[in-house]
C-alpha cells in the first residue's frame, strides 16, 4: 500500500498525465507569485534606501 501511494504521488508522469499537468500549472503559478514578490521586495528596498 505504501509503495502504491508513493507511486501515485511521485510516480511517472506518463502513468498520471493529469497530475503532471496540475503540478506544472502549480509550479508556474508559484513562480509567477515569487517573481511578483521579488519585484515588490526590490522596489521596497530601493525606495527605502532612497529615503535616507
Amino acid at each position: 500500500m505504501v509503495l502504491g501511494l508513493a507511486f501515485k504521488y511521485y510516480g511517472d508522469p506518463i502513468c498520471f498525465p493529469e497530475r503532471a499537468k496540475l503540478r506544472k500549472q502549480r509550479e508556474e503559478k508559484m513562480q509567477a507569485y515569487l517573481d511578483k514578490r521579488q519585484e515588490l521586495n526590490s522596489s521596497y528596498v530601493r525606495n527605502k534606501r532612497a529615503r535616507k
